[in-house]
């Protein structure tokens, strides 16, 4: 397994659909999906991907359940 650093998130899509690299792992679906429509590319979920950042902010809420 070899990383390789991207500083946008327009670069690791290109790089997969001109085969530079063999996948990217940073994207939810509607991102991909509309990816492909703006810039006419072919790109395919193989997996799900897990989030793990967010943000809990104080506010009005008084539970999150």
């Amino acid at each position: 397994l070899e990383i390789v650093e991207f500083t946008d998130y327009i670069m690791p899509n290109n790089a997969v659909e001109n085969g530079e690299i063999d996948a990217n792992y940073f994207q939810h679906i509607t991102y991909m999906d509309n990816f492909n429509k703006e810039h006419s590319t072919h790109l395919t979920s193989v997996a799900s991907i897990h989030y793990e950042p967010f943000g809990i902010y104080a506010g009005r809420v008084s539970t999150l359940a």
